[in-house]
């Protein structure tokens, strides 16, 4: 089991950081990496391992190349990795869900 969760800097919008333990993305299933689905529109986004900007045991980095908009979101961390750095055979998930506001309207 992982735990995960979200911070983003207010100073860098772009940049969201997650942490967590044994979240490393790593394996060579195709469903590991991070996936983001706003509730909202149903629209779901996929991050792959090579598009992490910092992919370590406890921290990712993701710059998304798109739209985070207002509402509600879940976000899945699928990996391969575990803690003696033996790849798993079925990857693991982590889920998050987590809430983007306009900060203007707080």
């Amino acid at each position: 089991e992982i735990g995960v969760r979200l911070v983003g800097s207010e100073m860098c919008i772009r940049d969201r950081s997650i942490y967590g333990r044994y979240i490393r993305i790593s394996g060579d299933n195709p469903a590991n990496g991070l996936t983001f689905h706003c509730q909202e529109t149903g629209e779901t986004y996929t991050v792959r391992p090579d598009e992490l900007l910092y992919n370590t045991a406890s921290r990712l980095i993701v710059c998304p190349t798109f739209p985070l908009t207002e509402g509600s979101w879940t976000l899945t961390v699928t990996t391969q990795y575990s803690r003696n750095r033996h790849l798993t055979q079925v990857p693991r998930k982590a889920t998050l869900r987590f809430q983007v506001i306009d900060p203007m309207q707080e």
